[in-house]
């Protein structure tokens, strides 16, 4: 049934065979989630969240901004200018501000002063004053500047989930980070920002041992968790376990109760559903779009995006969420260009045989390179990076597959003196290369580039004339959905192609299925920059199984099964 001809040119398992009954029993069946279906099903806080006292550090961490808490002592929240930086910044901001806490912010200048700390911007915040510095999103492989500042008199603390260098690690008085080969918490799956509320939870923890809160309100620690839900998805770290259950209460904030910011954000975005894809393809590309767009053509400002999530008054908020909107506007025209040419170089690589995927263009911006390098791991099914070519240095960003650690090889190369500088995590990873030693790069990472390419898992196989509305809005039950977790995908057999049009000046294509009386539209977005739209065109009239993720149309009150297309097996 899976055996054809794939548009994709990729190979496909059913996890199960034929659906026997309900469609959401069936998915959990397949995926082994029966057994806790309740915990599964409506994970809680109260009973799921695990004692951040398990993270190496965390009590020294907590203890000592809680002493920076009780006796008015300066801190600056150090962050990073992605989205997982931005909302570690705003949790960490937002709760020192019900606390009363003396702080105040800093996100570092993506273009003139790059990734995490250095020690010229370290000097100038100690030389401004201040008493204890708390990294979040970053500082793990920070040795120089963070041993200088405490050199200065200086408390560093580090709240991190970037897998350290081999060697020493910097001289803070605490690093909570779950790679660190001594931490036994089993955390690894949490991103910084997740962390960061870890670490607000053990502070108001230990401010409530020492009687802090008996002359003041506990802040709501439940508000965060909008924050915390938007950088989990959008840092692509597993949805497994903790980070599963920030997700979901954290789109119950985000629907009932948002922050300021977040509530400003939403209304830019114009987001229908609330659920994990908005917080991944609508919310977290906006927060990017300020740190992505240092030197654009709009004055960006790295901070933008913690700024809003901190921002409690709703004019500002509304200002800064508009503006926010109209630098994605720009990322999005500055990425279609990048695509366009990543892509022509991706396919001559595939069709060279080359493992991983390593592309680059003079002038491509830093700001687009990650979301490009994500666009062709999807496409190829492949390890990708993409950088941009300042004439000196390759700066770029990689996103992995299933099966292959890239950052562990990105650190490698790091570390032998391949890279100028990289790192990451598994999925994910940064890195910057001289131009004399490209070459060097694209051959280490090809030759480490060993793994099984697994066939794709497919949950169900769906006779067409069997997709209906209500199975398919019970899978809603399912959400929070995302990496380690994915969405639903299904094949819908016993197909015939009965038509085949594009959409929107030929960007997508619909194919219209027909399956015994039974018609079902299915749609395949941005075939045109894919690259499919004369395989997609060629298919009117054929058999074919697609593979895709189910969906419901609703037009003018009526609702229609719908699918999300992934790939078209032709028989």
């Amino acid at each position: 049934m899976l055996d054809g001809l794939s548009v994709r040119e990729r190979t496909y398992r059913l996890r199960a065979g034929e659906a026997k009954g309900a469609a959401i029993a069936d998915v959990m069946e397949v995926r082994g989630l029966l057994d806790d279906a309740e915990r599964f099903l409506n994970p809680r806080i109260d009973r799921d969240m695990p004692d951040p006292s398990i993270l190496k550090d965390m009590n020294k961490a907590a203890d000592r901004i809680a002493d920076a808490v009780r006796h008015g002592e300066k801190i600056v929240v150090f962050g990073d200018y992605d989205v997982d930086g931005a909302c570690a910044t705003s949790i960490m901001g937002r709760w020192l501000r019900q606390v009363g806490g003396n702080f105040s912010i800093y996100i570092p200048d993506r273009m003139k002063e790059g990734y995490g700390p250095s020690s010229p911007v370290f000097k100038r915040i100690v030389d401004e004053g201040v008493d204890v510095i708390l990294c979040v999103d970053c500082g793990t492989a920070a040795v120089d500047p963070i041993a200088e500042a405490t050199e200065a008199g200086v408390d560093v603390v580090v709240v991190d989930h970037h897998k350290p260098p081999v060697g020493d690690l910097p001289p803070a008085i605490a690093i909570v980070n779950a790679h660190q080969a001594d931490c036994t918490s089993g955390l690894t799956m949490l991103c910084a920002g997740a962390l960061a509320f870890m670490l607000c939870v053990a502070v108001q923890r230990e401010l409530r041992r020492r009687g802090f809160f008996e002359a003041r309100p506990e802040p709501k620690l439940r508000d965060l968790m909008d924050a915390v839900a938007l950088c989990t998805v959008a840092d692509i770290v597993p949805l497994i376990g903790p980070s599963r259950l920030f997700v979901a209460r954290g789109l119950d904030v985000i629907a009932k109760s948002p922050s300021v910011g977040m509530a400003a954000l939403l209304k830019v975005s114009d987001c229908k559903d609330l659920n994990a894809r908005a917080l991944g393809f609508a919310l977290g590309p906006r927060i990017n779009a300020g740190g992505r767009l240092g030197g654009g053509t709009i004055d960006a400002d790295g901070a933008l995006g913690a700024n809003l999530l901190l921002c409690d008054d709703p004019q500002e908020a509304e200002r800064l969420a508009k503006k926010i909107n109209e630098m994605n506007v720009e990322r999005q025209a500055i990425q279609a260009g990048c695509v366009e040419e990543a892509v022509v170089q991706a396919r001559r690589q595939v069709e060279e045989g080359c493992r991983a995927i390593v592309v680059c263009g003079k002038g491509w911006h830093p700001g687009v390179v990650g979301i490009v390098a994500g666009r062709l791991k999807e496409m190829f099914n492949r390890p990708a990076i993409v950088a941009g070519f300042d004439g000196k240095v390759y700066k770029g960003s990689g996103r992995s597959v299933p099966g292959f650690d890239l950052g562990d090889v990105v650190i490698e190369a790091r570390n032998r003196g391949i890279l100028a500088s990289g790192g990451g995590h598994t999925m994910a990873c940064g890195v910057g290369c001289l131009q004399e030693r490209w070459d060097e790069f694209r051959e280490f990472l090809e030759k480490r580039t060993i793994y099984k390419p697994e066939a794709i898992a497919i949950d169900l196989e769906i006779p067409g004339d069997r997709l209906n509305v209500d199975e398919i809005e019970t899978l809603s039950q399912l959400q929070p959905v995302g990496m380690g977790m994915p969405d639903v995908e299904i094949a819908v057999s016993e197909c015939t192609v009965s038509s085949v049009r594009t959409l929107s000046e030929g960007k997508h294509v619909k194919l219209t299925l027909k399956s015994g009386t039974k018609v079902v539209e299915a749609l395949w977005w941005n075939a045109l920059s894919d690259g499919y739209v004369e395989k997609l065109m060629d298919l009117s009239g054929r058999r074919v199984v697609a593979i895709g993720r189910p969906d419901v149309n609703e037009f003018r009150g009526s609702k229609t099964p719908q699918l999300i297309l992934s790939d078209v097996i032709a028989a």
